[in-house]
C-alpha cells in the first residue's frame, strides 16, 4: 500500500476543495429556509460521479480512494449535498453488477435504501424479490424523498434498483441529509443481482471518509475560534483547557484516516483482512466526528449552542453519519468477533 496520495488525489482535493470554500454559509442558509444550492451538486454529478467505477462501466476508474477524498472533503465544510450519498448508492449497485450509466450521466439521482426496523446494519433484511417485484420496508434513507431511484437492500445478499411506491418523511439529526421512509409494495426493479455485503463494505468505507472530514472540519472551527477569541488578554487556544481538547481531537481523527486509508485499499485489492479493516474503520471515525465536534462546541462556549453558530452543524452531521450503516459500538462488536473467531481457526 503506497502511504502517501498521488499527484493526482492531491489534485482531486484541490479541485473538491475550491467548490466548498462557502460550504458552512450554504448549510446555514438551508437551515434558514433558503432554497437547496445547485453547486456543487450540479458539478459534482457532472464530473466526478464516475470515480471508483470502472471503465467498462463507464465509470472514470481510480479507486475507492479517489472518491473517499472527494467525500472527506466535502464533508470537511459541511457543504451541503445531495452527491455523497448518490455515489454510495452507485458503489453499492455497481459492486453488484447493476447498470449505472444513467447515475454516471447524472440523469438519474439515487439512494441507498438499506435500514430496517429490527434488522442489524448489514442484514439479515426481510426485503424480497420475486421476479421482478421488489418488496421491502426502509426506513432513514438520506435524502430518499427526491432520489428518482433507489438501490434497496435486501434479503439473500440481493441488491434490487427499484422505484419506492410510498414515500414519507422521517426524522434526522442533520437537516443537510434529510431522512424519508421507503415502501416497496412488489414494486417493479429494473434489475436485481447478487453483491449487497460486498457493496455495502464499500459504501462503510465512504462513510467512514464522510465522517473524517466532519472530524477535521470541526477541529479547524474549534481551532480557528481558539485563535480569534481573547479572555484575560489572550487567546484561549493557549489554555490547556482548551488546547488539549483539540490535540485530543486530532489524534482521534487522524487515527480514524489512517484506518480508512487502508480499509478503502485493502477493499480495492481483496485483503484477506478487508472486512476487519471496513469495520475498525467506521467505528473509530465515527467516534473521531461526534468527538471532534462535541470539543469544537465546547471550545466555543456558550455560544456554542446557539442556532447562529457553526459548531451544532458538525455535531448534527456526526450523530448522523455515525448512526448510518451501524454505529461504532456495533463495528467495534462485529469486529471482535471477527478476531476471536480468526484466533479459533489458528
Amino acid at each position: 500500500m503506497q502511504a502517501t496520495l498521488t499527484e493526482q488525489q492531491e489534485l482531486i482535493v484541490e479541485s473538491v476543495g475550491r467548490m466548498t470554500d462557502d460550504g458552512i454559509s450554504k448549510a446555514q442558509g438551508v437551515l434558514k429556509g433558503e432554497s437547496w444550492p445547485s453547486d456543487p451538486d450540479s458539478a459534482l454529478l457532472q464530473d466526478w460521479v464516475g470515480l471508483g467505477v470502472p471503465e467498462s462501466m463507464q465509470g472514470a476508474g481510480g479507486g475507492l480512494l479517489d472518491l473517499a477524498l472527494v467525500l472527506k472533503t466535502l464533508a470537511l465544510r459541511i457543504v451541503p449535498n445531495k452527491f455523497s450519498q448518490h455515489a454510495i448508492a452507485v458503489q453499492v449497485a455497481m459492486t453488484a453488477g447493476l447498470p449505472v450509466a444513467d447515475a454516471l450521466s447524472a440523469s438519474s439521482r439515487w439512494c441507498l435504501a438499506v435500514a430496517e426496523h429490527g434488522a442489524e446494519p448489514f442484514g439479515p433484511f426481510q426485503g424480497k424479490s420475486e421476479g421482478e417485484k421488489v418488496t421491502a420496508e426502509k426506513n432513514g434513507v438520506p435524502h430518499g424523498a427526491d432520489a428518482d431511484l433507489a438501490v434497496v437492500v435486501l434479503d439473500n445478499d440481493l441488491v434490487a434498483l427499484a422505484k419506492a411506491s410510498a414515500i414519507d418523511s422521517a426524522s434526522s439529526a442533520d437537516p443537510l441529509n434529510p431522512c424519508a421512509s421507503l415502501s416497496f409494495k412488489a414494486s417493479t426493479s429494473i434489475g436485481v443481482a447478487t453483491g449487497a455485503r460486498k457493496g455495502l463494505m464499500r459504501a462503510t468505507a465512504l462513510m467512514a471518509a464522510d465522517l473524517c472530514g466532519v472530524a477535521q472540519g470541526a477541529i479547524d472551527l474549534g481551532a480557528s475560534y481558539a485563535k480569534e477569541r481573547v479572555q484575560f488578554g489572550k487567546p484561549i487556544g493557549i489554555y490547556q483547557g482548551v488546547a488539549h481538547q483539540l490535540a485530543n481531537a486530532v489524534v482521534a481523527a487522524e487515527t480514524a484516516w489512517s484506518l480508512t486509508l487502508y480499509a478503502c485499499w485493502a477493499l480495492d485489492n481483496d485483503s484477506d483482512d478487508a472486512e476487519r479493516a471496513v469495520h475498525a474503520a467506521k467505528a473509530k471515525a465515527s467516534e473521531a466526528a461526534v468527538f471532534s465536534a462535541e470539543r469544537a462546541l465546547q471550545v466555543h462556549g456558550g455560544m456554542g449552542m446557539t442556532w447562529e453558530a457553526s459548531p451544532h452543524l458538525f455535531l448534527r452531521r456526526a450523530l448522523a453519519g455515525s448512526a448510518f450503516l451501524g454505529g461504532a459500538h456495533w463495528h467495534r462488536r462485529t469486529l471482535g468477533t471477527a478476531i476471536l473467531k480468526q484466533h479459533d481457526k489458528t
